[in-house]
C-alpha cells in the first residue's frame, strides 16, 4: 500500500466496495435458499407426521390391549391376526 497514489487508492477503495456488494448479494442468495429449503423440509416433515398419523397400527402388543379392553378380542381374531402378521412378515 505504501506509494500508491490518491487516485489508485480511491480505485482500490472502489474495487473493495464491489467485492463486499457482490459477497453480500451472495449472503442474501444463499439466505434465501437456507429459507426455501428449510420451507421444503417443514413442508415433509408436516407430510410424515400425517402419514405416521394414518399410517395403521405402529404397536400390535398395544393395539391387541386395546381389542381386549374394548372387549373386541376373540380366538378367531386372534388366529387371523398370528396368520396376516405371519404372511406379512416373510
Amino acid at each position: 500500500m505504501k506509494n500508491k497514489t490518491k487516485d489508485e487508492l480511491i480505485a482500490l477503495i472502489e474495487e473493495q466496495q464491489e467485492k463486499i456488494e457482490r459477497l453480500e448479494n451472495d449472503v442474501d442468495y444463499w439466505k434465501s435458499e437456507y429459507e426455501d429449503t428449510q420451507s421444503q423440509v417443514d413442508d415433509l416433515e408436516c407430510e410424515i407426521a400425517d402419514l405416521e398419523m394414518k399410517g395403521g397400527i405402529n404397536d400390535l402388543s398395544n393395539f391387541i390391549f386395546r381389542l381386549k379392553v374394548d372387549g373386541l378380542w376373540c380366538d378367531m381374531l386372534e388366529k387371523f391376526i398370528k396368520e396376516y402378521m405371519r404372511y406379512h412378515n416373510e
